[in-house]
């Protein structure tokens, strides 16, 4: 085989050759230098920025961890801020609900004391009403009364207690008008006279639905008319009584009118004709 490169060709021509191949080896190895270089430079430039990249993210990421502790801290205290809230929370719930008991005691307390406050009150307002009844005579009243007897028609006089409360420390008051009309017509007035007219009484009780005459007041009986104002004071109460008759010898004429007035409102008025019936007016 070399027998046959040596008589075929030539040696110099494989040195030429050889050195050809070694210029291009070392022009390629070269152009590889550099691409190799150029990329390692390339490759360091790449390592350089990624370190740097990566040291920003590295402050980054301290910062972030810096934040997340701090975000942690706070949600930690914000945690426990709500638990002490929903403690909190549990004890006033508890409080209101404490609350709400005592005040609905309160509530059944105060209607019972209500009921009975009421009870009481009413207790009371009968007591007072009743008192008042008794100071008051209540619907009792005392009237004085003019009737006459069928047979020989002499007059009787009587004071009466109406209703059914006695009554007690009554001032009774008489005026006869028609003698003191008279007494003021004549020519010589004497007014000593006039005054001593009235009539007074006091009665210390007049018991209910009763009458007395135990007063010594008398009408004159030459006059043909009687005329009577008649003034009963008890307690607070002022009752004013007319009594009128006409012709009243005179069993035929005979007719009379009887007005009691208390506050200024009649409480009794009637009428009775010669046979004592009565038209009660008022009563």
């Amino acid at each position: 085989m070399i027998d046959f490169f040596l008589k075929n060709i030539n040696p110099q021509f494989i040195i030429i050759i050889g050195a050809f191949l070694t210029m291009a080896g070392g022009y390629l190895a070269s152009i590889k230098s550099d691409r190799e270089s150029e990329e390692n430079g390339q490759k360091v430039d790449l390592i350089k920025n990624l370190t740097e990249e990566i040291n920003k993210l590295s402050v980054i990421n301290k910062d972030l961890g810096e934040l997340n502790i701090d975000y942690s801290k706070k949600t930690a205290s914000e945690l426990e801020e709500n638990k002490t809230r929903i403690e909190l929370i549990g004890l006033l719930s508890k409080e209101m609900k404490r609350l709400s008991e005592i005040n609905n005691l309160f509530a059944r307390q105060n209607i019972e004391y209500s009921k009975n406050n009421e009870f009481f009150v009413k207790q009371l307002q009968e007591k007072a009403d009743e008192l008042s009844r008794q100071v008051t005579g209540g619907d009792s009243y005392p009237y004085f009364d003019v009737a006459f007897n069928r047979g020989d028609n002499k007059i009787v006089l009587n004071v009466y207690n109406s209703g059914d409360i006695k009554l007690e420390n009554v001032n009774m008051e008489i005026r006869d008008n028609i003698k003191r009309n008279y007494l003021l017509s004549l020519e010589k007035v004497n007014l000593e006279e006039i005054n001593s007219e009235k009539y007074s009484k006091f009665f210390e009780v007049l018991y209910p639905n009763n009458s007395t005459n135990e007063f010594d007041f008398n009408l004159d009986e030459k006059f043909e008319n009687i005329e009577l104002g008649i003034d009963f004071k008890f307690g607070n109460r002022h009752i004013v009584q007319y009594v009128f008759v006409s012709n009243y010898k005179n069993l035929n004429t005979r007719y009379g009118e009887v007005k009691i007035v208390e506050n200024n409102k009649v409480i009794l008025h009637y009428t009775f004709n010669k046979d004592f019936v009565r038209n009660y007016l008022v009563e």
